[in-house]
């Protein structure tokens, strides 16, 4: 599954928290061009953008759009 405006989210929350780019990668095992490939070219798998978020401090909910409840929370293992 790809993830749609991921890469917008991610951009976001990089600039939000004044983060580069190469220092995140380090954080993540991950070289930088593989990173950069992620969010510049929109290659992002469900499974990295849960990563990402997750290595900067984020949580992604899963929300039920008529209740508007949150269903359960995504954890990195």
């Amino acid at each position: 599954m790809k993830i749609m405006n991921g890469t917008k989210a991610i951009r976001g929350v990089i600039a939000e928290r004044k983060v580069r780019q190469s220092d995140l990668a380090v954080k993540l095992c991950m070289s930088h061009n593989v990173l950069s490939e992620n969010i510049n070219r929109n290659r992002m798998s469900l499974g990295n953008f849960c990563k990402i978020l997750d290595a900067m401090g984020y949580d992604v909910v899963v929300v039920d759009r008529e209740t508007g409840k949150s269903v359960c929370r995504v954890m990195q293992e």
